[in-house]
């Protein structure tokens, strides 16, 4: 963190949506601290310069 604090996140789940998913749960917790990976994946459409499908890894920040 700002003070040089090194925090640790542990996965909990991950779970693929769709391309143009909008899901609330990513972005709108707030009972913790959580640390979400946003990533690419499915098949690569070359003609839309983008992929079918995106994965998120779901984290929380475990007690040190």
């Amino acid at each position: 963190d700002d003070k040089g604090i090194q925090r640790a996140f542990a996965v909990k789940e991950t779970r693929k949506y769709g391309a143009n998913e909008s899901p609330a749960e990513v972005f709108t917790l707030t009972d913790g601290i959580y640390l979400n990976l946003i990533t690419c994946q499915g098949e690569w459409l070359k003609n839309q310069q983008t992929y079918t499908e995106r994965l998120v890894v779901f984290t929380e920040m475990i007690d040190e």
